[in-house]
């Protein structure tokens, strides 16, 4: 028998391990967990981000949505600043694919051409929505890094992205 099988209570708080072994906390009877994530980008993948997005967050399963809490973005310079960045070319959390749902957005101009160390905090919907609008979460999708418009050239800077998220589960 599994920990997640025995334990599912402390002290009045929901928990559970997620497949990559996260602890994940829960505190309402809709939210199944909630979960950090921690990824570091390497500059190959952050060059190639319109074709190939990074997996933040997994897929949650059937009836469930994962919903993005907060993401802190850390650009460890590592001595030559992306080049080629084009209007619109911005960096995107969203559900499935670049093409999906956003979650939220990073402005890249005056982060990833940067010439030093920089931070960048993202929160649900900045960037990806007005005001007073809302956003339609994806059941069963993963939280995915990507860019927006077309990749970035040159460039040698590892991100690393830091965030926080809940499961929701929902079966009407």
């Amino acid at each position: 028998m599994s920990i997640p099988q025995i334990l599912t209570q402390l002290w009045g708080t929901k928990f559970g391990i997620d497949e990559k072994d996260r602890v994940l906390f829960g505190a309402d009877p809709a939210t199944i967990a909630r979960g950090t994530f921690d990824v570091t980008v390497t500059a190959a993948q952050v060059l190639a981000l319109f074709a190939t997005q990074v997996e933040l967050v997994p897929a949650p399963g059937a009836n469930r949505f994962n919903v993005l809490e907060w993401a802190l973005f850390f650009y460890d310079y590592g001595g030559t600043a992306y080049g080629g960045i084009a209007a619109g070319e911005d960096l995107v959390i969203s559900y499935t694919n670049v093409a999906g749902v956003a979650a939220a957005e990073i402005e890249t101009t005056g982060f990833l051409d940067l010439t030093a160390d920089a931070y960048r905090l993202a929160y649900p919907h900045s960037g990806a929505v007005t005001v007073n609008s809302s956003m339609v979460p994806v059941a069963n999708a993963a939280l995915v890094l990507g860019i927006l418009i077309a990749e970035v050239i040159t460039g040698n800077s590892p991100l690393i992205v830091k965030g926080g998220y809940s499961v929701v589960g929902f079966t009407p």
